[in-house]
């Protein structure tokens, strides 16, 4: 092809035709930078074409990690409700005067758990390190900034530092009056006739129901907030598949 251009370069050179060699030489120029320009166009669709491919690939991730957040959700909120059911059953006995038995040992077992609010991360994590401005939504954007660094930042906040105090209350206690039965996987009194009757050990309990309720309050508006998110997301990988 190059030679191609050279032969009638030179064959317009040696008629003394300069104007049309001009205008040839011109011609060619022109599309020289037109096929610059096309190559140019060409390279940036296919760089966006990867951007986006790499965007949907980390918001399903965000977006799986938001689903799993949920399901760590709802499973708080039952468990949590159970273990109000078992202390509050233990404030019955004390109220009905009845003596301690075994089934409140395993009770009071799984009331020593610490709540701890945790979220699935993977994929704002992977997003960060890449970089935000990857995500051509500044709606999807913010909305999963704010989920990660503002709501759940706060409702991890709330519920360690609340569930540490009342640990240096209640640990204190535990360790004094309750020992751990390993046959039994139970915590047992070391005065079983009288622990139903100690207020404190009543106070603490209402405590941690006041406690508990503040957790499940945190799981079901951390529900809402990631709910709208992954709508939010799920309408933004439409429009990317499009």
């Amino acid at each position: 092809m190059i030679k191609f251009f050279r032969k009638i370069r030179q064959r317009l050179l040696t008629e003394n035709k300069f104007s049309k060699y001009l205008l040839y030489a011109v011609g060619e120029i022109l599309l020289v930078i037109i096929g610059i320009l096309i190559a140019l166009k060409l390279n940036n669709l296919n760089n966006t074409q990867d951007l986006r491919q790499k965007e949907y690939t980390l918001l399903v991730e965000v977006r799986n990690n938001l689903e799993a957040n949920m399901n760590e959700f709802n499973s708080s909120i039952k468990w949590q409700t159970q273990q109000i059911k078992n202390i509050e059953k233990i404030i019955d006995y004390s109220k009905k005067g009845y003596l301690w038995n075994d089934t409140l040992g395993i009770a009071i077992t799984q009331f020593q758990n610490p709540e701890e609010f945790y979220v699935n991360s993977s994929g704002y994590n992977s997003l960060q390190s890449i970089g935000l401005d990857i995500i051509s939504s500044d709606t999807v954007r913010q909305s999963i900034t704010q989920l990660y660094d503002m709501h759940y930042t706060i409702c991890a906040v709330r519920s360690n530092e609340y569930g540490q105090e009342l640990f240096l209350v209640r640990e204190p206690f535990m360790l004094e009056n309750f020992s751990y039965n390993r046959s039994k996987d139970a915590m047992v009194p070391n005065n079983p006739g009288n622990i139903l009757k100690n207020q404190r050990f009543i106070n603490i309990l209402s405590q941690r129901i006041r406690f508990k309720d503040v957790v499940i309050g945190t799981n079901q508006w951390s529900l809402g907030e990631t709910k709208s998110v992954i709508k939010t997301i799920s309408e933004h990988l439409s429009n990317l598949n499009r």
